[in-house]
């Protein structure tokens, strides 16, 4: 039994579609895992540069010789954080601390949040950084935002002088907002 033509020549058009589509599938993934690193090592060079322009108090540090970043261990911006630790900040060297959800031990220098952890208290010289816009509005000093395909960020000066941090003016200017 033979197929009109028709159906045959639309089959075989389907079928040429969907041969095309296989085989643009790994470039289109390729190409957004791409972006996406991209995207969370722009995040990771600004959270250095956050830390660069926050001055903390005198004995903020006590003995401690390593400057904390804490993150969830299931962040996925965690491997892009990694790189930083062959730098210095302040003469110190950085230490990525991947802990529990939500957990924010007592050797943070700064701490980033989601919008599903618990803020509503934030520790004395902690430098908590939103990684999303809209988290943590009440603890958020610094707050990531994404603006067409760029990453910016929304600065709180006076919620970080509660907590006995100082926003450099450089970095104030540079926010997309100040709050």
């Amino acid at each position: 039994m033979t197929l009109p033509p028709i159906i045959t020549s639309a089959f075989i058009r389907l079928i040429a579609l969907c041969a095309l589509c296989l085989s643009l599938a790994p470039s289109v993934i390729s190409a957004a895992h791409a972006q996406s690193t991209r995207d969370q090592q722009v995040a990771a060079a600004m959270i250095y540069n956050f830390a660069r322009f926050t001055r903390w108090p005198d004995g903020a540090f006590g003995q401690d010789t390593a400057f904390r970043i804490c993150v969830d261990a299931e962040e996925a911006l965690a491997p892009a954080l990694t790189a930083l630790e062959a730098r210095k900040l302040k003469g110190r060297s950085i230490r990525i601390a991947q802990t529990n959800t939500g957990e924010t031990p007592s050797d943070c220098h700064m701490r980033l949040i989601r919008s599903d952890m618990d803020t509503s208290t934030p520790s004395p010289n902690v430098l908590y950084v939103a990684l999303e816009e809209g988290a943590a509005p009440t603890a958020a000093m610094l707050e990531l935002v994404k603006v067409g395909r760029q990453t910016r960020f929304v600065a709180n000066p006076s919620l970080a002088r509660k907590t006995g941090l100082q926003l450099s003016s450089k970095l104030i200017d540079l926010a997309i907002q100040v709050k």
